[in-house]
């Protein structure tokens, strides 16, 4: 998949995990809420050869933080 702006999501926390995502291009944030209804922080940064999306597949749970484009022009690969 292609994202052209910075800010697009790719995941969402609390959402049903089917695939698994690797960065091929750009950089991409994952923002999580400990607490419903709190900002969410961001926790991690994810650049070209990095991959997220794992835990939701592996154990079977609903994401565990939402994953953002960071730059312009992002590209990923994903496996379901």
């Amino acid at each position: 998949d292609c994202f052209e702006t910075s800010g697009e999501t790719i995941i969402r926390q609390g959402d049903h995990g089917d695939r698994l995502f690797i960065v091929l291009e750009g950089e991409c944030e994952a923002k999580k809420a400990f607490v419903t209804g709190q900002k969410p922080w961001k926790v991690m940064t994810h650049k070209v050869g990095d991959y997220f999306g794992e835990l939701a597949l592996l154990k079977n749970e609903l994401r565990a933080a939402s994953v953002l484009t960071a730059s312009v022009n992002v590209k990923v690969l994903y496996m379901d």
